[in-house]
């Protein structure tokens, strides 16, 4: 008996020579499939089998061939008797394990006739074709609203069933999909494993690290038809054009109250459900906004390993440091497009750039003025609120 080992290390000549095998085999199957039609052809003794006539003792379903209804029975066993010599997968029909050996052959015989892409397999270029046609079979029988998938309209079902079936262990909040959870966790777990090659800065995923890039590259593709304003991310242009419409889409379902950005009224809805989440692992302390959160961690934490060499300051973070430095080298990467004013920090970029867009993402739950910066939201929380001072 081979080791598993022998079984996972597989050669080109090998790989090369399995590829060839099935390939033979599927000749050989072909040819006997072709023999036996013409010989029920010539002698004339045999007849096909009337349609659905190989029936599943298990389910009832029917199948023109007895070969289909083989397939289908292990469906019922569990039995997945086909297995990769590459990495051990194993699956329930050959069809699939061929499908499945191109990702170790590098093959992809099924090409878009109208874009040249190429899949391992046809149904991959099935789905793929829907792009160019618009057809879009899977139609939701509660709503009407079709899908070029059955994964997406899977995903749509959700909706009308309230189905949030992935729940995070440590908090309890529930997502519609496994890998938005997955994302989730990473902030429980503090995991930051995409790092910006330029400034250092580190992110949870993958797209929040590409939109970031956009900062440095200067590449912003959405062009506002009103303003001639650009932007990095559709999703910005659509935001920002709200600003010369008036809408407010987004509506409190408790009190009804409209807000012009998500994330007004998310910081809204705290005021109902009293949620204050982020909270101090030190001393308990809760706080409605992350920037609060931060600023107050740094009073507990005292260790400082990272030293700058030219003044001496020390700092929590290797990112501080970096950030640091720029002090002493002059280096300012993050330019306004607008004015060409430069910064030493994406943040102060951001934070500039809320003059010219008109932005102000910071709003008080309790009477509803908005801000530009967190800093000033804290002052007028402190000082200034009207219906905090009565």
């Amino acid at each position: 008996m081979e080791s598993d080992a022998e079984t996972h290390t597989m050669t080109d000549e090998d790989t090369e020579g399995l590829a060839e095998q099935m390939k033979v085999e599927d000749e050989e199957v072909n040819e006997e499939k072709s023999s036996t039609s013409e010989e029920k052809s010539s002698s004339g003794s045999e007849t096909a089998p009337p349609k659905g006539s190989f029936s599943c003792p298990q389910c009832g379903k029917s199948f023109t061939r007895k070969g289909h209804l083989e397939v289908h029975m292990v469906i019922h066993t569990g039995e997945r008797p086909y297995t990769c010599p590459q990495c051990a997968k194993s699956f329930t029909c050959k069809g699939s394990l061929k499908d499945h050996f191109r990702i170790h052959t590098g093959e992809r015989p099924f090409t878009c006739p109208q874009c040249e892409k190429s899949f391992t397999n046809s149904g991959g270029l099935k789905r793929h074709l829907r792009i160019h046609t618009g057809e879009r079979p899977f139609t939701c029988r509660q709503c009407a609203k079709s899908f070029p998938s059955s994964g997406e309209l899977k995903r749509h079902m959700r909706i009308h069933s309230r189905d949030r079936p992935y729940t995070c262990p440590q908090c309890g909040k529930s997502y519609k999909q496994k890998e938005v959870l997955r994302e989730h966790t990473k902030t429980h777990s503090g995991e930051k494993p995409f790092t910006c090659t330029l400034c250092g800065k580190s992110f949870t995923q993958q797209s929040t690290l590409k939109v970031h890039m956009k900062v440095h590259s200067g590449e912003k593709l959405h062009q506002c038809p009103e303003c001639g304003r650009r932007f990095a991310e559709a999703c910005n242009l659509k935001t920002h054009l709200l600003s010369h419409t008036g809408e407010r889409p987004f509506s409190c379902e408790k009190c009804e109250k409209k807000f012009f950005l998500a994330v007004h009224l998310k910081t809204h809805m705290r005021i109902h459900e009293d949620e204050r989440r982020y909270v101090c692992s030190f001393c308990g302390k809760s706080f409605l906004w992350l920037n609060g959160f931060k600023d107050h961690q740094k009073t507990h934490i005292g260790e400082k390993p990272y030293e700058c060499l030219e003044c001496g300051k020390t700092f929590a973070r290797a990112a501080e440091l970096k950030v640091h430095e720029r002090i002493h080298t002059g280096e300012k990467p993050y330019k306004c497009s607008h004015c060409e004013k430069s910064f030493t920090q994406s943040s102060g970029l951001k934070v500039h750039e809320r003059v010219h867009t008109g932005e102000k993402p910071y709003l008080c739950p309790t009477c509803g003025k908005t801000f530009s910066r967190y800093g000033s939201l804290a002052k007028h929380l402190k000082k200034a609120c009207p219906k905090l001072r009565k």
